[in-house]
C-alpha cells in the first residue's frame, strides 16, 4: 500500500495540535496521531522501511525533504523483526526497522558535539540519556526496549562508546560517536556554511514560521510584577524546533536567531536577541508587555 506523500509545505500546513499529540511530542494530521520517526535517504527504497509500520496497522506519512523522505507514523511498535535484532530469550518483544536507519536517524536526533567529564575530553560525542529518549519517542518503545536497541546498535558498530570501549550501551551520561567520519550527515532542515551560521539555502523559515504559529502555545505571563501579554519562551521554541524539526538544541537556537533577525518573532521589551531560556517573546511586531 502507498504511504500518503507530502511536501514539506503541505505537511506543516495540514498539521493540527492537541494535547495528547503534545504529550507524545507528535502532531495530529486526518485526525490521527503521528510521532517523528526515520530519515529515509534518496535512493533507499522507502517501502522496505515503512513495511513494519504497515504490517502492524500504523499509519504513515512521508514528507518529502531535500536530505530525503522523514517518516511520521502512528505510535507504536513495528511488527517484522530484521535479521540484525537479537534472537536471545532475553530480545525485547517489539521489533525494529533496519539498524542502519535507524543510525542514520539518530545522527539527526541527537546533539553532537565537543564534551568534557573528569577532565576527560570526549570529541563529538552525545550522551547515551539522548539516544534513549529518543528511540522511546519516535519509535514508541519502552525504556527497556531503548536500551536493547541501542545496545544493537553497539554491538553492529553503527555506534561506540568512548567512555568505556569495551562496555555495553548504557544509559545516562555515558558517551557515545558515530564511527569516521564522525560528524553526522547534513540536518534536512539545516545546511551550514560554518560552525556557527545555518545557511538559508535548504532552510525554509516561512514554512517553519507558519508551523510555530499554528502549533507554540501562546498566553499571558507574569515575570517581577510585570505582563507579557500572548507571549512564549525561548526555552519553549527550542523544545518545539527540537521535537518538530528533527534539530539539534545547537541548531534549533540558531533556527530561532534567524527568525528574530528577520523580525518573524521578537523579544518582548526589545532587550534581548534570540536566547533559549526564560526569556519572553511574541510573533512579528505585536504590542509590547504591559505593566
Amino acid at each position: 500500500m502507498e504511504p500518503v506523500i507530502l511536501t514539506e509545505a503541505e505537511f506543516w500546513r495540514s498539521i493540527q495540535r492537541t494535547p495528547v499529540a503534545n504529550q507524545m511530542g507528535g502532531i495530529v494530521l486526518q485526525e490521527k496521531v503521528l510521532i517523528k520517526g526515520l530519515l529515509i535517504p534518496p535512493g533507499e527504497n522507502y517501502h522496505r522501511v515503512i513495511a513494519p509500520y504497515q504490517a502492524a496497522g500504523l499509519a504513515c506519512v512521508l514528507v518529502d525533504t531535500p536530505a530525503g523522505y522523514v517518516l511520521w507514523h502512528e505510535p507504536g511498535q513495528p511488527a517484522i523483526t530484521t535479521p540484525s535484532q537479537p534472537t536471545s530469550p532475553d530480545a525485547p518483544a517489539a521489533s525494529f526497522p533496519p539498524l542502519a536507519s535507524l543510525a542514520q536517524a539518530l545522527q539527526t536526533g541527537v546533539e553532537i558535539k565537543d564534551r568534557r567529564y573528569q577532565f576527560q575530553a570526549y570529541p563529538q560525542s552525545f550522551v547515551g540519556s539522548e539516544a534513549v529518549e529518543w528511540l522511546m519517542r519516535t519509535q514508541g518503545l519502552t525504556r527497556k526496549q531503548a536500551m536493547e536497541l541501542g545496545q544493537d546498535l553497539l554491538k553492529a558498530g553503527y555506534i561506540q562508546r568512548l567512555d568505556a570501549p569495551d562496555g555495553d550501551f548504557q544509559g545516562g551520561n555515558t558517551f557515545y560517536r558515530f564511527p569516521t567520519p564522525a560528524t553526522p550527515p547534513p540536518n534536512p532542515m539545516v545546511t551550514r556554511t560554518s560552525t556557527e551560521t545555518p545557511a538559508s539555502p535548504s532552510l525554509d523559515l516561512e514554512v517553519i514560521f507558519q508551523a510555530m504559529v499554528s502549533q507554540l502555545p501562546v498566553e499571558d505571563r507574569w515575570y517581577q510584577f510585570r505582563r507579557y501579554p500572548q507571549s512564549f519562551t525561548g526555552a519553549e521554541a527550542v523544545e518545539w524546533l527540537m521535537r518538530t524539526q528533527g534539530l539539534t538544541r545547537k541548531q534549533s537556537v540558531q533556527v530561532g536567531e534567524e527568525l528574530c533577525k528577520l523580525g518573524l518573532i521578537r523579544h518582548c521589551t526589545g532587550e534581548h536577541p534570540f536566547r533559549d531560556g526564560n526569556y519572553f517573546y511574541q510573533f512579528g511586531a505585536s504590542d509590547a508587555p504591559q505593566a
